[in-house]
């Protein structure tokens, strides 16, 4: 197992514009090495 810090990561992300609600407590870790795609349609909080 690998012990390496995350390089990029979210606990619990919410995310409004105005009264909607686009994400909804999104929890994410990349680690180094890893690719990630975020997939949506144009207007979806991407």
């Amino acid at each position: 197992m690998d012990d390496a810090q995350p390089i990029l990561q979210t606990m619990e992300l919410t995310r409004y514009f105005g009264m909607v609600k686009a994400a909804d407590a999104i929890s994410v870790e990349v680690g180094r090495g890893e690719l990630v795609g975020i997939v949506g349609a144009n207007g979806s909080g991407k």
